[in-house]
């Protein structure tokens, strides 16, 4: 699918302002504007529901999704003029403010229309002195989040709205919200989401994780119950300010519920590439300006800063907080921090390919999945343990790669160096697959690998082909007494596992792969099939590659020849399967050199180069018997692929 930038947009009052009227104080859009806003967004994009974002069903190029926090009443008439139109529109009610028609804010805003400045000043000063300087409007002291949100409304708000209470008692006589009832019939329509905005609409960071997590059980309790048993599917944050704590604070009580999108406040876009299967949509949303050309410039910026993950809106900031390192396992916990480190990548939260990728993993032992950088009980960082067994020198020894060495934006100064010192201590191989280049300094004494990613553009045939009858090419004329065959199958071909053997320990340092390794790296993988594509020359194994295909691209993730000469029957071999299967390339990863030349000059493949590294532990390969490579690395053949890292496409 193409990428959509999904930009969120937040209405509350639709409607004129009346400036003596508390209720109008906060986000009122007219309704002519509101028309041309909405107009304008047509013209440059599509409305969807977050149901559909998250299924990434055919969005267009610019995505926007409409939200009415607190549904006060005035909102109804662009409601109604939504559904009129087919285009689809998320509700987000807060449990007080629905039960009563009146909430904290909206006292909020009665105190400071009605109340003397010097009066609201002297009662701060008795009632809460720590807050004294915080801030220089009484609007904003009572929404922070360094102030106890309990101790705000029972010690300012409530107090102070008792001395105004007369004055705004003519605005206030009608409820500003709508009724559960009215919400429940606007839930009746497949166009309605109805989110659930928590019950008192306090600032959320100024909890604590208990509490907050009693807030989010209590408000879905609360809703579910109101709502005839209707179960809502977002949630949306009061005051909508994404922090990375809250972020992560959120996950657990609102994925065990059910929920499946957070609906933050911010300035900037969402990208999404991909349907969301296993992860939350973290979407941000705009405070609609109150004019169009506003409005206008407020998309186009959030257009402009759109990220793939929410979190990285947050400015990257260091803390020397207390931090510790902790080794755990377990998909629940590393998904739903994957939720937040890479939204949008689904595969990352997915149980199942945790449970291939660690889990299962047969050279785990009792190992850790990962690390991770903790303080106060949050992680801040990561590093994820792809375990393996290399070959060196005909030896087997146990390492990783490090699959995933990531960090979120506030983090401790030195959490990633901790995780990777910690890694580095207690393996003996540690490998990196891949890495930016903008990060290879970071490898300085570690030993390079130089890998080839070859593409080849395929011919398609006129009908599929699973087996066939090869020319023998020239540079393989010693088999000229005997046919060449191929076949396909969706396991290891037994009488191939001596040709698997012989190909590993050819290779001074590369991935050990025997019969448990291929039945959980390949026919194991949970994405796509994998075949195993054996060609054979009078009965006795030549060559052997396996492939998963992907998107109209067949890749090559492993590959074994009995000798070089075999290299293009293989080549040939696996482009008369790609064909087949509808492929129009094929992406082969290979330190060969001879293979590079064979596909180079004789297939018409085209080359990127990219390099691994390996960092070797002296003491702890001693202990193996094994003697670490030292200047022999450069003289070391190599038999890289994209099977012996920690990652197969996707």
């Amino acid at each position: 699918m193409s990428v959509s930038t999904v930009i969120g947009v937040n209405y509350h009052r639709i409607g004129d302002v009346d400036p003596a009227n508390p209720y109008d104080r906060l986000h009122t859009v007219s309704e002519k504007v509101f028309t041309q806003q909405l107009a304008w967004m047509l013209s440059q994009g599509e409305v969807a529901s977050p149901d559909r974002v998250r299924a990434a069903d055919n969005l267009a190029d610019v995505t926007f999704v409409l939200c009415f926090d607190d549904v006060p009443r005035s909102a109804l008439t662009a409601v109604d003029r939504l559904r009129a139109d087919g285009l689809p529109l998320v509700l987000s009610p807060a449990g007080l403010l629905t039960d009563s028609g009146l909430g904290s804010r909206d006292k909020v805003y009665a105190i400071e229309k009605y109340a003397a400045p010097e009066a609201i000043t002297q009662h701060v000063i008795t009632h809460l002195p720590e807050a004294i300087g915080m801030t220089e409007s009484f609007y904003h002291l009572t929404k922070s989040a360094d102030l106890d949100p309990h101790r705000v409304r029972a010690q300012l708000i409530d107090p102070l709205y008792a001395t105004v209470e007369k004055a705004a008692a003519p605005y206030f006589a009608e409820r500003g919200y709508l009724t559960w009832a009215q919400l429940r019939e606007l839930d009746r329509d497949p166009l309605v989401t109805v989110a659930n905005h928590t019950f008192r609409h306090e600032n959320l960071s100024a909890l604590s994780t208990d509490a907050l997590r009693q807030e989010v059980h209590h408000s879905h309790t609360h809703f579910t119950q109101r709502m005839g048993g209707a179960r809502p599917r977002c949630f949306t944050v009061p005051f909508g300010r994404l922090t990375q704590e809250l972020a992560l604070d959120l996950l657990d009580p609102l994925t065990s519920l059910g929920y499946t999108g957070i609906l933050w406040v911010g300035s900037a876009g969402v990208t999404v590439h991909a349907p969301y299967a296993h992860q939350v949509l973290h979407l941000m949303r705009l405070h609609a300006a109150n004019s169009v050309e506003g409005f206008a410039a407020q998309v186009r910026a959030a257009g402009h800063d759109a990220t793939r993950a929410a979190i990285w809106q947050v400015p990257a900031t260091v803390h020397h907080r207390p931090a510790r390192i902790v080794p755990g396992s377990g998909a629940g916990r590393a998904g739903r921090l994957e939720m937040v480190l890479r939204q949008g990548k689904d595969y990352a939260s997915d149980p199942r390919y945790y449970r291939y990728q660690f889990t299962d993993n047969p050279w785990r032992g009792d190992r850790p999945d990962y690390h991770t950088v903790e303080v106060e009980g949050r992680p801040e960082a990561i590093a994820y343990c792809f375990h393996s067994r290399f070959t060196l020198d005909g030896r087997t020894v146990p390492g990783i790669y490090l699959s995933g060495w990531r960090k979120l934006p506030h983090a401790h100064s030195a959490a990633a160096g901790q995780l990777l010192r910690a890694l580095l201590a207690r393996e003996p191989i540690v490998g990196v697959h891949r890495p930016n280049p903008d990060i290879h300094a970071a490898f300085r004494g570690w030993c390079r690998a130089r890998v080839h990613q070859l593409d080849l553009p395929v011919q398609q045939l006129a009908r599929p082909v699973h087996q066939r009858d090869l020319p023998v090419p020239r540079e393989s004329r010693q088999w000229d007494q005997g046919r060449t065959s191929v076949t396909e199958s969706a396991a290891l071909p037994p009488d191939c596992e001596e040709l698997c053997a012989a190909s590993t320990s050819r290779a001074g340092f590369t991935v050990t792969r025997d019969p448990a390794y291929h039945h959980w790296r390949h026919t194991g993988y949970p994405l796509t099939p994998a075949a195993f594509l054996a060609v054979r020359r009078a009965g006795v194994p030549a060559a052997l590659a396996v492939t998963l295909h992907l998107g109209g691209v067949t890749h090559v993730v492993d590959f074994h020849l009995a000798a070089d000469e075999e290299a293009g029957a293989l080549v040939e071999a696996v482009l008369t399967h790609a064909a087949g299967h509808g492929s129009t390339a094929i992406r082969w990863e290979t330190s060969d050199s001879h293979l590079r030349r064979t596909a180079v000059h004789h297939f018409g493949a085209t080359a990127t180069v990219y390099d691994n590294f390996y960092r070797f532990h002296p003491a702890l390969l001693t202990s193996y018997g094994i003697t670490p490579p030292g200047d022999r690395w450069p003289d070391l053949p190599l038999h890289e692929t994209a099977s012996t890292s920690d990652v197969l496409p996707r």
